[in-house]
């Protein structure tokens, strides 16, 4: 009985056990980002929507799913990703980052007034100085896409 015990500890503490727990949340977003460095799109997406199963992870997995496929050029998945991950629960940094997304896919389609709505709500939403530079200047860029005045609106 004593080596059924030493058996059932060795097999429980071996490294082959230690390998089938399942990745972390922030592993997963590494492995991800990491592909998405490579342009390796389709990769990426493939890690995150692993990261999608995990709990509580939906909607930043939506989000970072839809960051590749805009990444990737596909415009029309990247938007029904990033609304859906809107709806979800988003913490404030992600949610910033899904919005901003959203504004910089609907400018990709041609939709400049939308587009310039959504970052000028972001910008009034935010405190951040940085953010609201990096937002002024998407403002400015869809300004002239009317050729307005570069600071309409600001």
């Amino acid at each position: 009985m004593r080596w059924m015990w030493l058996v059932v500890v060795l097999l429980v503490a071996s490294p082959a056990a230690a390998d089938k727990t399942a990745p972390t949340p922030a592993e997963l977003i590494k492995r991800g980002e990491t592909h998405e460095a490579k342009n390796e799109f389709a990769a990426a997406i493939k890690v995150y929507v692993e990261l999608e199963k995990q709990s509580g992870q939906a909607a930043v997995a939506q989000y970072l799913q839809a960051r590749a496929h805009y990444l990737a050029g596909e415009t029309s998945a990247a938007e029904t990703l990033t609304v859906k991950a809107l709806q979800g629960k988003l913490e404030d940094s992600w949610k910033y980052k899904a919005k901003l997304l959203y504004g910089e896919i609907q400018f990709k389609k041609g939709e400049y007034h939308r587009a310039k709505d959504i970052f000028l709500g972001i910008r009034a939403r935010t405190n951040d100085a940085a953010r609201k530079t990096e937002l002024e200047r998407r403002v400015i860029e869809t300004n002239k896409r009317f050729k307005l005045a570069e600071r309409d609106g600001l």
